[in-house]
């Protein structure tokens, strides 16, 4: 899976080249469907990026007339802080090292200053994080979507498959999101279950973002919550123990 924030990059890069894209040109070159598309223009959008959509039948996307996208210079601080947050975001499963790690570690060696390449490529080797590793990749899409949602205080719409494997239909109030014990979790108020619940991330099936708002509780601990939600589940493994005495 790609980190969005790639594809984001992918899609200026992309339009900087062509000129003008349809949805389905785009979908076909980042390998995702139109809609997902749409979803990351408007994220352009929000960030202030100069993305135009022309209408009609030979419409599509373009950078606004005129705009060049700056070149991109770092720092001997700022590409570290980059190549250390691209190899936690892998370490904690929001991105994978055959899909997208590499990928993007390449293109910040090329633009960063001659003399810190190689030390951007041993980073990875000398490195050793004392944090779990993720049991399980999540989407990236839908990693990116809940934060912006707990961002914006927009309720989301899941389909969710609980440890018993069934599925339900929620609309949720997320609240944020928490990695703990190799898993992330996404805390919110569930408006099916009329109350705090915890979801974890690699159960969630189909996320959209709904247009309802919704207001955090004040003083709300979000870690303290996700932690004492775990501990009230029941434990899937059980432990005997056999003394023998004399």
């Amino acid at each position: 899976m790609y980190f969005p924030s790639t594809r984001l990059l992918n899609i200026l890069d992309l339009l900087r080249s062509h000129g003008q894209l349809t949805a389905r040109q785009l979908a076909q070159y980042l390998e995702v469907d139109a809609r997902s598309v749409r979803r990351y223009m408007v994220m352009l959008e929000d960030m202030g990026m100069p993305v135009e959509t022309v209408r009609g039948r030979h419409g599509g996307y373009r950078l606004r007339a005129g705009y060049r996208l700056p070149p991109v210079v770092f720092s001997d601080d700022e590409a570290l802080t980059m190549v250390l947050g691209l190899l936690l975001a892998e370490r904690l499963g929001v991105t994978s090292k055959e899909a997208g790690l590499d990928v993007a570690l390449s293109k910040v060696a090329r633009v960063a200053p001659a003399e810190l390449r190689d030390q951007i490529h041993l980073v990875g080797q000398a490195l050793t994080l004392r944090v779990p590793h993720a049991a399980v990749e999540v989407g990236g899409q839908h990693f990116l979507q809940l934060t912006l949602a707990a961002y914006r205080r927009q309720q989301v719409y899941l389909i969710y498959v609980d440890t018993a494997g069934a599925e339900t239909a929620r609309l949720v109030d997320p609240y944020g999101l928490v990695y703990t014990i190799g898993l992330w979790y996404l805390a919110g108020y569930c408006h099916l279950r009329q109350g705090l619940r915890s979801f974890r991330l690699d159960r969630i099936q189909q996320i959209e973002t709904r247009d309802g708002a919704f207001q955090l509780p004040p003083d709300f601990d979000i870690l303290a919550y996700v932690e004492e939600s775990i501990a009230r589940k029941p434990l899937i493994w059980s432990t005997q123990v056999q003394l023998y005495t004399t």
